[in-house]
C-alpha cells in the first residue's frame, strides 16, 4: 500500500498573550550588550553594491548567552542568516529583575553600509516585541488513522506556544473529517517555535493553526501469478 498526503498550512492567527503582567522599571534592568562581533558583508552583495540593515530580537538567558534570535524586519533577507549566525556568538550582560538574572530579550540593529558592517543596540523594550515564529515543522502521519481510501478535509488545531518555543495543550477546534483530528494534534505538537516576544519579555502565546489535508492511499496491484 502506498500512502500519498498533502498538509498545506493556511494560516496562523495571533490570538492572544498569556503570562505576561507589567513590571515596575524600577525592578528591572534589561541586557546589555559586551560583545557584539558583526557578520560579514555577504560578497554577492557587496560587489551588487547592495545596503540595507537587520533588525534582530534577541533573546539573552541568564548566563549572557544568546538563547536565540529572529528577523523583526530587514531591506534584504539575504543579510538575515548572515546577521543571526553573528548573533549567536555575541555576550551580554543578562538582564535583572529584581537583582537575579532573568531572560529577556532585546532588540540588535545590523546596519550594512558603504561596505562595512555594525551593530547598534536599541534600548527601547518595545522595539523587543515578535509574534512566535516556526521554526521546526513535523507532518501529520494518516497511514494509521481510521480514514477512506481517498479523504480530503479541513480542520483548526489551537495550542500554546510557551516561552521556551514549545507547543502546549495543543487540541482540535474543528474539522470537516474527525479522523483527521488525532494525527494533526500529534504533528502540531511536535513543532517548535521561536517564542512570542512582548516589549521584551518571552511570553506564552496562544494561536490557531488552520489546514487542509487530502490524503490518497493507493494500493499496488498485485502480479497475476502463472501456472506451469
Amino acid at each position: 500500500m502506498r500512502l500519498k498526503f498533502i498538509v498545506t498550512m493556511v494560516a496562523v492567527a495571533f490570538i492572544c498573550c498569556d503570562g505576561w503582567t507589567e513590571e515596575s522599571s524600577e525592578s528591572q534592568a534589561p541586557p546589555v550588550p559586551i560583545e557584539t562581533q558583526p557578520p560579514q558583508y555577504p560578497a554577492e552583495l557587496l560587489a551588487e553594491g547592495v545596503e540595507g540593515y537587520v533588525r534582530l530580537v534577541v533573546i539573552v538567558g541568564v548566563s549572557g548567552k544568546v538563547w536565540g534570535s529572529q528577523v523583526a524586519s530587514s531591506t534584504d533577507n539575504r543579510f538575515d542568516q548572515w546577521s543571526m549566525d553573528a548573533a549567536d556568538q555575541w555576550r551580554f550582560k543578562p538582564a535583572l529583575l529584581g537583582g537575579v538574572p532573568v531572560k529577556r530579550a532585546c532588540c540588535m540593529h545590523v546596519e550594512f553600509q558603504k561596505g562595512k558592517v555594525s551593530v547598534r543596540y536599541d534600548a527601547d523594550p518595545a522595539q523587543a516585541s515578535i509574534p512566535p515564529r516556526l521554526l521546526q515543522k513535523v507532518e501529520p502521519d494518516y497511514r494509521n488513522a481510521f480514514i477512506f481510501r481517498k479523504t480530503s478535509g479541513k480542520l483548526s488545531v489551537q495550542f500554546i506556544v510557551d516561552t521556551e518555543g514549545n507547543v502546549r495543550g495543543a487540541h482540535l477546534v474543528q474539522s470537516t473529517h474527525r479522523a483527521l483530528g488525532g494525527p494533526a494534534v500529534e504533528a502540531v505538537s511536535q513543532w517548535k517555535f521561536f517564542p512570542g516576544v512582548k516589549d521584551g519579555v518571552p511570553v506564552n502565546v496562544r494561536l490557531a493553526q488552520d489546514m487542509s489535508a487530502t490524503i490518497d492511499f493507493k494500493r499496488k496491484k498485485k502480479e497475476k501469478s502463472t501456472s506451469n
